[in-house]
């Protein structure tokens, strides 16, 4: 039922937190340039696809969008999430997500939905020398490259 009024602040917000994944990819790509990384061929980890942490649910997320950004420029993207169907989340999105991090060195770790399981790992084992982590939620207790 429309009475006239129109939520300012509410549509604000909601502008807000539609435009932070292309937020996030642009704060990365600033940061792939200061550290003179190359950005062909990149391999990026994101870890967490749900809509808030410790949770199934991956309605409403948008981890979907920071994923199609970087996949977008040919780079290997792979996405884990233990709490996620992933059969779902391939029939809704088309994406394959893994419940285990594939042994591989990346270029860039996003971690964007901060599962109680990724918070106890050593992100460093994950990466290349020359490499970018970027805190979505501001939860980790060390130094990153970037974070909201």
């Amino acid at each position: 039922m429309n009475v006239g009024y129109k939520p300012e602040i509410i549509l604000s917000g909601r502008t807000i937190n539609d435009s932070m994944p292309i937020f996030i990819y642009n704060q990365i790509n600033k940061l792939l340039k200061q550290k003179k990384i190359n950005k062909t061929s990149l391999k990026i980890l994101i870890l967490g696809f749900t809509f808030k942490e410790n949770c199934p649910d991956h309605r409403n997320t948008k981890v979907i969008e920071i994923f199609n950004q970087f996949s977008s420029n040919k780079n290997e993207v792979i996405v884990v999430d233990p709490k996620v169907n992933v059969e779902e989340v391939n029939r809704e999105y088309g994406i394959k997500i893994y419940t285990e991090i594939p042994k591989n060195k990346y270029d860039i770790l996003i971690l964007a939905v901060p599962h109680n399981q990724f918070l106890k790992l050593n992100f460093n084992s994950f990466l290349n020398s020359k490499s970018i982590i970027y805190d979505v939620k501001g939860v980790l207790k060390f130094k990153t490259d970037g974070r909201l």
